[in-house]
Parts: C-alpha cells; structure tokens; sequence
C-alpha cells in the first residue's frame, strides 16, 4: 500500500513538472508577460478548461490548423518572407524560431530545439528547406537572418535551391553593428559613452549590460536631457552629505568632474547624437511595423548624405564614419534595390541609380519566364518607369507617397497583369526582424 502511494506520488510530480515545463514554453515562445500567471482572466480561463469536454480541445486544434491553412493560401497572393532566429531559454537550451512576415503581421509558425544537434549551416538550411516546402516556393519572397556567417551560408544554401528566393541580413542587426563599429572605432566616441556609462550607473546603480548598441544613443539623449538636473544634483551640498556614502565618494568626483564639463563632455555628447542619431532614424524606421524593404536604400543614402553635411566633424571623422557604414552596407541585396525601383514615392529618384536597376534586373530575372521577358514584361516594365496609363494619373501621383507600396500597386495596377502581383508579393511582407510571436500558429518540436 505505501509502495503504491509512493508511486503514485512520485506520478504527480512528474506530471506537474512536465506542465510547468510547458507553461515555461508557452510563455518564452508566444513573449508573453510572467506576470501573465496572476492573471485574474487566464487563471479563469485555466480553471475552464480544466472543466471543458476533450472535444473542445480537439476543436481548437483544428481551428488552429485551418488558421494556418488559410494563411498558407493567402501567401500565395500576398507572398511573405520567411524569418529565422537564435534564442535560449530560462534553461539555457538553445532553440531556432521561425517566423512569416506577410501584410497581415507576423506569425510565429514553429521553434526547434537544437540541443544535441548540429548547429551549423546544414542544419539551419534543412530547417528553412522543410518550412519553404510547407509553405510553397512560390509564396516565398525571401529568407531573413541575422549576419552571422552560418546565416549567410545557409542563406547561399537557400539561393541555390531556390532561385525565386533571396537571402536577406536582418537590417536592423546590420545597423546595429554599424553602431558598435563606430564606438569601437573612433576613440572620441568610444570616450563620450563611456563617461555616459559612468554616469548613468552612478545614479541608477545599474551597469548597462545590453549589448544593442542603439541603447548607447538613448543614453545620451536622455543624460542630454537631464543635464540641468544632475548639475542640480551634484552642486547640492545636502544631496551630497546625504546620498553620497564613504566608499562612492571617489566615483562622485569622477562623475562630478563629467557632468560639470570639465573636459568637454557635453559638446561630445552633442557631437555623437548628431553622428548616430540618423542611423538610429533609419533603424527605428525599419524595425517598426508595416513593410519597409523599399525604404531601406534611399534611407541609408540619406544617411550618408547627412554624415558629409555635419560641420562638427572633421574630414577624416567624415571619411571614417563612411567608411564603417559603406562596410555594413553589404546587407544591401537585390531585394532592396527591386523594391526601391518599385516603390511610387521614388519612381523619378531611381531613373539614374545603376545599382538599383541592376538589382532589379536580377530579381526580375529570378521569377520571369523567359519567353516574356524580352516581350510582355518589358514592355510592363517600360510603362512603369514612363508612368503610363493609370500609373501617371493625378490620382495615381497624389497618394504616391499616402499609400503603402502594395496598396498604391493594387489600387492603380492599370494593365500590368504581370508586374503588379509580384512587386506586391516583393513589396507588402515586413521583412525585418519583428517582435516575434505576436499570432501563434505553429508548434514547438
């Protein structure tokens, strides 16, 4: 009798372990709040279903299914980009998410733990080459990951299998890194967060140990913001003798010695918001929601544009800011080039760019048949660069620029039965890395 009770104890914990491992997923994988188990709401719904019939399980399971189905469908119009990214969870087990971006979000579609798998190039591509079967070839616009070179290989991995579809760098990463090569690069910078640093954990007792380097430039704003209040601060003798205790006393007078701009420190700060401030534009721009592919590349020319213009850098300053972000230009693909081309609110900007016309010659390439392309499709193409038939129309022109690129081609396509479905398919998914999980339609293996 106390063998069974044993056992039977020793099930139950097993099974409670074995559900709040799930919880554990359930809550990593769709980026829910913790706070999500004191819930009033979801702890009734939990103590629901708890009570409902089996068969309401099985119906939700199936709904799911036809969710997904619907998608899949649906893709094939629209098209999507296919996003894939490293994480690890509370256990330190690492796993792979993939995603689908499409103009209707962003849907998580299944997370594969790689414990105790291979985690190199093959191994990503075999799980990107299951989802493009899934999914369909011809829905599939493109492939997003980081810039780590096991993404890129996979990527080429990708592209030679499937021509229609590109490997694309996650631009916001790629932006991101430029930032990090300038703090390590120009030492003037590189001083100017620094101090910042010290700043900031002396009055919040927190060490900044995030490793996106956008959070430096938010940083700086907001010290910018507060100088008058942390000069208050430290010049009050009271403040002083009551917050500051013995062992701080050495880093107050470092910190004091900054915020007092003994060296200068603020013009630095002004001089450093003023060089990574536009690049930030730009990442803000393309981490936010909707499709932006085709405001990537005119988006980085502006930066570059605005970095010539910056009267508080020197020449050589100048030289070497181009230089690290000509370098993270490499995330630059064909697919920002085609997109540029295609989008109405640059149409006249794009005339001269041989870049950008090459880039579109190649994604044209990749998806026309050949039989047409020297017939039908050129002549599509022709009437897109002239502006002809609806696409020159006052209509047409007044929301070239109101309209997102996809609905102003659904809304004045005119005769480009050709052209028109697939600069929707390039231009409507978001393609940059989203906040993942927002809609769940997939597993976890």
């Amino acid at each position: 009798m106390r063998q069974t009770l044993r056992e039977e104890a020793d099930n139950i914990v097993t099974r409670n372990d074995q559900t709040s491992q799930k919880m554990d997923r359930w809550l990593i994988c769709t980026n829910q709040p913790f706070s999500m188990v004191d819930n009033f709401y979801f702890l009734d719904f939990i103590d629901a279903v708890k009570k409902c019939h089996p068969s309401w399980l099985d119906g939700q399971y199936k709904l799911v299914g036809e969710d997904t189905g619907s998608l899949v469908k649906r893709w094939e119009r629209t098209g999507c980009m296919l996003q894939m990214e490293g994480w690890s969870n509370r256990r330190n087990k690492p796993h792979l998410n993939v995603m689908v971006s499409s103009p209707v979000g962003t849907v998580f579609l299944k997370s594969v733990c790689m414990e105790g798998r291979e985690k190199d190039s093959k191994a990503y591509f075999k799980l990107l080459d299951g989802v493009i079967q899934e999914i369909g070839v011809g829905s599939i616009v493109g492939v997003v990951m980081d810039n780590a070179r096991v993404c890129a290989e996979a990527g080429k991995m990708v592209e030679a299998k499937y021509p229609s579809i590109f490997s694309v760098g996650c631009t916001t990463h790629a932006l991101d890194l430029a930032l990090e090569d300038m703090y390590k690069c120009m030492d003037w910078l590189k001083a100017v967060v620094d101090k910042g640093n010290q700043v900031g954990k002396f009055f919040t007792n927190v060490d900044k140990a995030r490793t996106i380097f956008t959070t430096n430039f938010e940083m700086l704003q907001s010290l910018k913001a507060g100088r008058n209040p942390l000069e208050l601060c430290v010049c009050n003798a009271a403040w002083v003798e009551k917050l500051v205790r013995g062992k701080q006393v050495a880093a107050f007078n470092t910190v004091t010695h900054i915020i007092m701009d003994k060296n200068g420190f603020w013009k630095g700060v002004d001089k450093a918001i003023a060089v990574m401030e536009p690049v930030v534009k730009v990442l803000h721009l393309v981490d936010g929601p909707g499709a932006t592919m085709s405001k990537v590349y005119f988006g980085m020319d502006a930066v570059v544009a605005r970095m010539r213009t910056l009267d508080c850098l020197s020449e050589a300053e100048k030289a070497d800011v181009e230089k690290i972000l000509m370098d993270r230009w490499a995330f630059m693909t064909e697919l920002h080039c085609a997109a540029a081309f295609l989008d109405p609110e640059y149409r006249t900007h794009t005339m001269r760019d041989t870049e950008i016309h090459e880039g579109f010659n190649i994604w044209l390439y990749s998806w026309a048949p050949p039989e047409l392309l020297q017939g039908e499709i050129s002549r599509q193409v022709d009437m897109w660069v002239q502006g002809l038939g609806t696409l020159g129309s006052q209509n047409a022109r007044d929301q070239e620029s109101s309209k997102t690129p996809a609905l102003w081609w659904e809304a004045f396509r005119g005769s480009l039965d050709l052209l028109q479905p697939q600069a929707i398919k390039l231009l409507a998914p978001a393609h940059l890395r989203p906040t993942p999980h927002e809609n769940v339609a997939g597993e976890i293996e």
